[in-house]
């Protein structure tokens, strides 16, 4: 009678298959931990850093900075997004998403809420020349940051 085949090498593959699909489950679970910890250790960090809004009202606060590492242009374009309803200078780029890929800036306000940012560029938009790194940043409760080195750094620009 002839031998059957053993089914050895079948289960080996089966179990090897097994143990690399947990391994990569547990992997990616791990980052995506870490990655949440190190979001609750930034906006913890930050907390208090960064202005709050605190009134209830809607009424516009204009910047003003005590800081002059922040440019005028900068302050320009916060005054005329908020009073223009988000809306850029004619001739600047902005009002586009930013994803606060980085994590330099607060992911939730004091209340726990998630924030959404909007950069904009301080200077006018010229075809064919680089747009530079200087960009101001404003979150969905309307407090504006500068960057000069394109988001590695943020100065909060003080209401």
């Amino acid at each position: 009678m002839p031998e059957k085949p053993s089914n050895s090498p079948r289960i080996f593959v089966l179990v090897s298959l097994l143990l690399l699909i947990f391994a990569w489950l547990w992997l990616r679970n791990h980052q995506q931990k870490k990655h949440l910890d190190q979001q609750a250790q930034t906006t913890e960090s930050t907390r208090g850093q960064f202005p709050q809004k605190t009134s209830k009202t809607k009424a516009v606060k204009l910047p003003h900075s005590r800081d002059e590492n922040i440019p005028h242009q900068a302050l320009d374009i916060v005054e005329y997004a908020k009073t223009h309803g988000g809306q850029t200078k004619p001739g600047y780029k902005g009002n586009i998403p930013f994803g606060n890929r980085e994590s330099k800036l607060p992911f939730t306000n004091q209340h726990g809420t998630k924030l959404k940012y909007k950069e904009y560029d301080i200077y006018p938009f010229k075809k064919g020349v680089n747009r530079g790194p200087k960009r101001v940043v404003i979150d969905s409760d309307g407090n504006a940051y500068y960057t000069k080195d394109h988001y590695k750094n943020f100065q909060p620009i003080q209401k």
